[in-house]
């Protein structure tokens, strides 16, 4: 995967946000991923425009951290939402 790749979710994908005590979730037909805090923030910055820089330059700011370490995160979980049929890239 590339720093430009652009994820977008797959038809029927959609994320269900942290609510009322609730985890937040990614729900696809026939399954659910549980999010924690930092795959909900990478998860809710998929909007079919920005790429994966773009997401990991946000989340620098929000996280308050570097931005090697940010973009090999942001990749390589989309890389595993891309394996598992829930975004493509």
């Amino acid at each position: 995967m590339t720093d430009v790749a652009i994820p977008r979710f797959k038809p029927g994908v959609r994320l269900s946000p942290r609510s009322n005590g609730r985890e937040a979730t990614l729900n696809a037909p026939e399954r659910v991923l549980v999010l924690d805090q930092i795959a909900e923030a990478i998860v809710s910055r998929i909007d079919g425009k920005s790429d994966a820089e773009a997401i990991a330059r946000e989340l620098c700011v929000y996280f308050q951290a570097p931005y090697d370490t940010v973009i090999a995160d942001v990749k390589e979980f989309l890389g595993e939402l891309a394996a598992k049929g829930y975004v493509t890239l």
